[in-house]
């Protein structure tokens, strides 16, 4: 093998270990991309369950102090019937 063919044989094997580290690069970006974006949407969904959690607590809070109030001018028995 001669000098030039020894170059450029060192040459293509440079040329393919680049491009493979692009392509390596590129596909963990997308990778990084993706994760973000999955973990924005989880983030999201963690925010509307709370809300809907704390929405739902204070609903049954009302109900709950309605239902005391209405226990104390009438018997149990029909507010819990109430209740169902």
């Amino acid at each position: 093998m001669t000098a030039a063919q020894d170059m450029l044989y060192r040459l293509d094997a440079t040329e393919k270990l680049l491009e493979q580290v692009r392509l390596d690069h590129e596909r963990e970006t997308h990778y990084n991309r993706e994760q973000q974006l999955r973990e924005t949407l989880l983030q999201e969904q963690l925010r509307k369950v709370q809300s809907l959690m704390v929405q739902t607590s204070m609903q049954l809070h009302s109900r709950c102090m309605l239902i005391i109030h209405r226990t104390e001018t009438r018997s149990l028995s029909s507010c819990l019937m109430e209740m169902e």
